[in-house]
């Protein structure tokens, strides 16, 4: 979680949302949050929050990567394939 908030903060972005879970999940990412910020292991800019993915189904990109992405590596690159061949075109229209 550390490198991964350096990364966004270096990469300029201010505001990172967290999947709301259950409350002791939660609990333990605000415990982790506190004791990065404590140690100065975050950039302070980083303005973080907490939602419910049934309230933004943004939330679930990641885990939908992250499958398509596990089932390459197990033989099955159709998924993967698919989202490959999207970020790659994406790229090409942002350059």
């Amino acid at each position: 979680m550390q490198g991964l908030l350096w990364e966004l903060g270096d990469h300029h972005v201010t505001d990172v949302v967290f999947e709301r879970r259950d409350s002791e999940l939660d609990q333990r990412d605000h415990k982790l949050v506190e004791v990065l910020q404590g140690r100065h292991a975050m950039p302070p800019r980083l303005r973080l929050a907490w939602c419910s993915p049934m309230l933004e189904p943004l939330l679930w990109l990641p885990d939908i990567v992250a499958g398509a992405k596990a089932l390459a590596e197990r033989g099955d690159p159709r998924f993967w394939s698919q989202l490959e061949a999207n970020m790659l075109v994406r790229d090409k229209e942002i350059r």
